[in-house]
């Protein structure tokens, strides 16, 4: 565009240039006209022939002559136009393809991305939680312990492995509706305590801080008791609940980090006699007394 506007200003001053020069060669081949002396009879046949007419006079625009400079600059000034139409549609193309290519990366990325998170889905670490039966209940000042029970079902071993649990009893109530004839509702159907139930208070649970692929631990567990004020209402024999919550983290070999919650709940009908021991045995009098999960979707599940 530079080389153009050169090329064409160029021409413009040897146009001008031109034109000075024929100006002056024209008045110097013009002959001089002498003043004409006076004549009187003269005057009036020069008056007679320069009568005003009125025909009109034809205008004649002369153009400025063009040479070759003015021709190579027209022709570069096309040339520049046709060279950056062909840019302009270059750089198009040239977008569209890094465009493609890019998400063509993209695509080639993510699917890398999923292979890598199947392999390490694989390979990595799964603890899982089984709350262990229990065979009977404990009154009075004894605790009553529930054993739990972590397994690494995974391939590799787990690390920085921590877990918190706690467990309550909740005594249901007994009502009497007609002395004599139904003295107590079917106790399935009685869900209201009797008592306010104790807050769940999760503490820290005795666990190896590395767990193996393959390996298991069961040597902890989470308590609960029956206070002293529920043995009145105790000694009516009422349906009891059990419950069990908790959480165990810990990092797979890739160092990503995953937890488990988990829930159970169990339901105990009916026992035996109570030992002076405070112990009363509870199978084989609630047979169908297991536990069962409660933590919702996400719960009980080796994240």
């Amino acid at each position: 565009m530079l080389l153009c506007l050169f090329l064409y200003g160029h021409a413009q001053d040897r146009s001008e240039a031109d034109k000075s020069a024929n100006s002056q060669k024209a008045s110097e081949n013009t002959p001089s006209v002498e003043p004409q002396k006076s004549n009187p009879a003269a005057l009036p046949q020069q008056t007679s022939i320069q009568r005003p007419s009125n025909e009109p006079k034809s205008v004649r625009i002369i153009l400025p002559p063009k040479d070759k400079y003015d021709l190579i600059a027209f022709g570069a000034g096309i040339v520049v136009a046709v060279v950056g139409v062909f840019g302009v549609f270059a750089a198009i193309i040239t977008l569209r393809k890094l465009e493609r290519q890019t998400k063509g990366t993209e695509d080639a990325a993510n699917a890398a991305l999923k292979q890598i998170q199947l392999m390490k889905d694989k390979e990595r670490a799964r603890i899982t939680v089984e709350v262990l039966p229990i065979e009977t209940l404990e009154f009075g000042i004894n605790h009553n312990r529930v054993m739990l029970k972590f397994s690494n079902i995974g391939v590799t071993h787990a690390f920085n492995v921590y877990a918190e649990g706690d467990a309550r009893a909740i005594v249901l109530e007994n009502i009497e509706l007609m002395k004599g004839f139904l003295k107590k509702i079917p106790r399935s159907f009685i869900n209201k305590p009797e008592f306010e139930p104790p807050p769940l208070e999760l503490e820290d649970l005795v666990v190896p801080t590395v767990l193996q692929s393959g390996a298991s631990y069961s040597d902890t567990w989470v308590a609960f008791i029956f206070p002293e004020e529920w043995q009145d209402a105790i000694l009516l024999r009422p349906q009891i609940a059990i419950e069990v919550r908790g959480e165990i983290r810990y990092q797979d070999v890739f160092g990503d980090n995953h937890s488990t919650k988990f829930g159970y709940d169990m339901r105990i009908s009916k026992w035996g006699e109570v030992s002076r021991e405070g112990s009363a045995p509870i199978r084989p009098y609630s047979p169908f007394s297991q536990w069962r999960e409660s933590g919702g979707e996400d719960g009980n599940r080796a994240t």
